[in-house]
């Protein structure tokens, strides 16, 4: 759970921003709309993900998330 409860939501976007960086690089991939899908805190992490390029992203699937609802200003609750 201590690596769980060390993800930081801006760092792993970062993380996503340069991994899509690298994928737009290489000619063998397409340029169409992408999906994301999440599992638990990964859930959570695609919400934000679509939030944070929704030109980007077309479709998200969310399964069983988790630390969603916090008491921070953007907390969708």
């Amino acid at each position: 759970m201590a690596a769980v409860g060390s993800l930081d939501d801006g760092a792993v976007l970062a993380d996503v921003a340069a991994l899509l960086d690298a994928v737009a690089e290489d000619p063998a991939a397409g340029t169409a709309a992408k999906g994301a899908v999440g599992l638990c805190v990964g859930a959570r992490l695609t919400f934000r993900l679509l939030a944070a390029r929704p030109d980007e992203f077309v479709a998200g699937a969310a399964m069983h998330p988790s630390f969603c609802v916090t008491d921070e200003p953007d907390s969708p609750t």
